[in-house]
């Protein structure tokens, strides 16, 4: 395992840009000051009765969770061809990286107000979401580099080949993100309002 992160340099950078993204994370959530904790106690309060009552539009969460993950993961895929996307697509991830673990982190403190068992169960998606990311950046930009190499550099590689591939990563992000979100979507609405 290590020899192969060794090799694999690309891969190595993503990882250790992920941990130092988490440490951020919880450095940010450490300095916050009292009001804003207090404020964000609140929303999870309220987020909570929400899931609880069942009183929000359902149709809505799965149409625009969809959307979203749909557009984000669309436009990550365009920035791969562009071959100046590299530094925009990497800030993409990381800010969902830190979105993500702010949310556990908050989730994790106002632990008294939630189940254990809801903190698991509500990120879930979340971090299914986040490996789709990473699988996709990580060929978005091999395939920037490939694209940077071959332009400047004149070197040789079988483009038509190595767009196949790059397509069919698209191709299974959207629909495992599809498949992630009516999985968030199920979850929010069934299952989450037991373990509260």
């Amino acid at each position: 395992m290590i020899n192969h992160l060794k090799k694999n340099k690309l891969f190595l950078i993503l990882l250790i840009l992920t941990i130092i993204t988490i440490i951020i994370s919880i450095i940010i959530s450490a300095l916050l000051d009292n009001n804003t904790k207090k404020d964000i106690t609140n929303n999870i309060i309220l987020m909570k009765n929400g899931i609880k009552s069942s009183n929000f539009n359902k149709t809505n969460i799965i149409k625009n969770t969809i959307i979203n993950n749909l557009s984000t993961t669309t436009f990550i895929w365009i920035l791969g061809i562009s071959i100046i996307g590299i530094p925009i697509v990497v800030l993409i991830y990381l800010f969902k990286v830190l979105l993500v673990s702010l949310e556990t982190i908050f989730l994790i403190v106002n632990i008294k107000s939630i189940s254990i068992l809801f903190i698991p169960i509500y990120i879930l998606p979340n971090i299914i979401n986040i490996l789709l990311y990473f699988i996709l950046i990580y060929y978005s930009i091999s395939y920037s580099y490939i694209l940077i190499k071959v332009l400047f550099f004149k070197k040789e590689y079988n483009i038509k080949k190595i767009t196949k591939r790059y397509i069919k990563i698209f191709l299974f992000n959207l629909i495992a993100m599809v498949i992630s979100s009516i999985f968030e979507y199920l979850i929010i609405s069934n299952l989450l309002k037991y373990f509260l």
